[in-house]
């Protein structure tokens, strides 16, 4: 069928303005004590964060508006640019969690690893489409990629971020999946992803404290969990408020976590505080809207009209899902505490406009799609 310029999907875009609006109902509810404490107003996170998502709704809309096609032209500019402030983070970026994560410039601060995810999305999807019928050649086609996450992860591991180094990996991964590598090119390079986070864990004492303290919490083994009280904590409090929530909360607006027992409550624990005012209802919910994201951006990818479209609307979608699913696992005490933010949710500029963006590309792509009916 032939591809026709129309409207963008508009359950994507109901999809992500839910997230949107949603989020910032959740961090100004999860932020007010802090805020108030830190900046003598409860609005403070909330207006920052409501007018990061102006400049996203701004970025998204212009993705939106221009020719997707375009982007090729530009997907080694934008990856070298990532480079360079990955580069530059590590020399005069601003310490975050006890880590240079960020760049600032003048009042607003930069994550460069958010810049990174954003551009190689581009970068591969050009690759692919280049690559396409050599997907099944470990040379050709597989080692590349397997080369560009190397050097991805390579980047975001000088600035001490094991949890995008994960979204990373994992949204290559799954794209790869997605091209149809060969399976025992995918388990050889799975398992070496799984030593590959195992040294990087074990190398860093605080990273190797908290597995530790993880993996005996996972055990329920109180005894030995006895010298791990403080690398858990964040998870045990997490624990807590959600288990506190039960199946329809404790209102919104009326967490008792958020009083300075839950740490990152607004940002990377933000799920937690969902948990608590909204109980089980409004953790479904949450989970609900991000399945939804992956179902409908996986089908508009098949409507994509070229092949370069298809792997950036799936690119983009399994960049906003696998991190949402991977802040969601370390809230509920599944996985080992990783410092990524929910996307659209949590507060933080640079996930957000990024996020945004790409989901303008995502609709951009949409509106080229191969007409077909149905959710």
């Amino acid at each position: 069928m032939k591809p026709a310029k129309g409207t963008p999907d508009l359950i994507f875009l109901l999809l992500i303005f839910t997230l949107v609006l949603f989020g910032l109902v959740m961090i100004f509810s999860a932020s007010q004590y802090t805020s108030y404490v830190q900046y003598h107003t409860v609005w403070y996170y909330f207006k920052k964060q409501f007018l990061w998502s102006i400049l996203g709704t701004v970025t998204l809309f212009l993705a939106l508006n221009v020719d997707y096609r375009e982007l090729r032209r530009y997907s080694g500019i934008l990856i070298f640019i990532a480079i360079i402030l990955c580069l530059l983070v590590v020399f005069v970026g601003v310490e975050v969690k006890g880590a240079q994560r960020q760049l600032r410039f003048g009042s607003v601060n930069l994550s460069p690893s958010e810049v990174l995810k954003f551009a190689i999305i581009i970068f591969l999807a050009k690759h692919f489409q280049k690559n396409y019928q050599y997907i099944t050649d470990f040379k050709k086609g597989f080692l590349p990629v397997v080369g560009i996450m190397a050097m991805a992860d390579g980047l975001v591991l000088l600035q001490k971020d094991l949890g995008t180094i994960l979204a990373i990996s994992g949204t290559i991964f799954a794209l790869l999946l997605i091209a149809g590598a060969k399976p025992s090119h995918l388990t050889g390079l799975g398992i070496l992803g799984v030593f590959g986070v195992l040294g990087a864990i074990f190398l860093e004492e605080y990273r190797r404290k908290r597995f530790i303290g993880f993996w005996y919490l996972l055990l329920g083994d109180e005894k030995k969990l006895k010298g791990y009280e403080a690398v858990i904590y964040q998870v045990k409090q997490s624990l807590y408020a959600i288990g506190s929530g039960g199946l329809f909360g404790v209102g919104l607006g009326r967490s008792h976590q958020k009083m300075f027992y839950l740490p990152e409550q607004h940002t990377d624990f933000i799920f937690a505080i969902i948990g608590e005012e909204l109980g089980l209802i409004g953790t479904l919910l949450v989970i609900g809207l991000f399945l939804a994201i992956l179902y409908r951006g996986l089908k508009l990818a098949h409507r994509a009209p070229d092949i370069f479209g298809f792997f950036l609307v799936a690119g983009y979608t399994c960049m906003m899902v696998i991190p949402a699913f991977i802040n969601i696992a370390v809230a509920t005490g599944v996985f080992p505490v990783t410092g990524i933010p929910l996307p659209f949710i949590s507060y933080s500029g640079s996930s957000l406009v990024i996020n945004m963006t790409a989901a303008g590309i995502i609709l951009n792509v949409s509106r080229h799609q191969r007409r077909r009916s149905g959710f």
